[in-house]
């Protein structure tokens, strides 16, 4: 792997939690 791949997979693993923790505040809001 380049260090330009890592940084992408670095990212994409971040974009995913990012993307779950919104996911997960949304069910919250719509439990309210």
């Amino acid at each position: 792997l380049t260090r330009k791949q890592l940084i992408n997979r670095k990212e994409g693993q971040f974009r995913k939690m990012d993307s779950a923790d919104k996911q997960m505040r949304m069910k919250k809001v719509q439990k309210r």
